[in-house]
């Protein structure tokens, strides 16, 4: 199934559906006998606007739920292909990031930069 292009769009409108459908949530329970109870929906995405968690690490996942996945869909592409290359730019992504803010210069830019804490020359927090 995930080798075959037809089924890439339904791939990608069952993830769109369960990402934007929210979680239900109700306090019918705790309501008296004869009130009014409101249901809602909790949404994981509001809009593309914004990141699927908040976090630097959606980035990536944002761009593939986004215009790139009609791309794949264009291109003839499998549900393979498609999770395949989201999750190899994801990890890459991750690495890049964790090789850019591990090394000295990025650490000391931080230090350097933080007003909010101030450091010992042994690297510890200096604690006032």
């Amino acid at each position: 199934m995930s080798d075959d292009p037809k089924y890439l769009v339904r791939y990608l409108n069952e993830v769109e559906r369960w990402c934007r459908k929210g979680k239900y949530y109700s306090s019918r329970k705790e309501q008296p006998a004869g009130s009014v109870c409101v249901d809602r929906y909790s949404k994981v995405l509001f809009s593309r606007d914004y990141g699927l968690t908040g976090d630097w690490t959606s980035g990536v996942v944002d761009d593939y739920t986004g215009d790139k996945r009609w791309e794949y869909v264009r291109k003839g592409r499998t549900i393979k292909n498609y999770v395949d290359d989201l999750l190899c730019d994801f990890f890459t992504q991750w690495q890049r990031s964790k090789e850019d803010n591990f090394d000295d210069e990025a650490i000391e830019e931080v230090i350097l930069n933080n007003d909010d804490y101030a450091f010992l020359e042994d690297g510890r927090r200096y604690c006032a």
